[in-house]
Order: C-alpha cells, then sequence, then structure tokens
C-alpha cells in the first residue's frame, strides 16, 4: 500500500489500483485505459467526495504511472 499526499492510500490489484481514503474505505479505482494511452481514475464510490487537494494527488499518481509506463 502506497500513501499519496495527506488523505488518500493506493493498493495495487494488479491490472488496477484501488484508491482509499485513511480509514480503509474505497473511494474507486485507477486503471489504463488503451484509447487514450493514460490512466484514469473509474468507478467512484457513490458519494465519495474530493477536495482539490486529494484531486491533485491523485493526479499526481497518475502522472506517475503513466510516466513509468512510457519508460
Amino acid at each position: 500500500m502506497t500513501r499519496i499526499g495527506k488523505y488518500l492510500r493506493v493498493e495495487d490489484m494488479g491490472i488496477e489500483w484501488a484508491v482509499l481514503a485513511n480509514d480503509g474505505s474505497c473511494l474507486g479505482s485507477i486503471q489504463w485505459y488503451p484509447r487514450w494511452k493514460r490512466h484514469i481514475f473509474c468507478e467512484a464510490e457513490h458519494e465519495a467526495a474530493f477536495s482539490w487537494d486529494c484531486l491533485r494527488d491523485l493526479s499526481v499518481w497518475m502522472k506517475t504511472l503513466d510516466d513509468a509506463r512510457k519508460a
């Protein structure tokens, strides 16, 4: 499990990453989207809410995954 930012954690689930709150609740997942050649946040849980800093941290993490995939 990897901490991203102050409020989020991600866990490698094989073909996707689970995005978790600090309390362990699942907020959604990150998956590779071949048509865009990018990782995307999808399958958001109902009523999941994100502040700008959580979205920034999530975006930076997805960019890191994209860069690693290109390397």
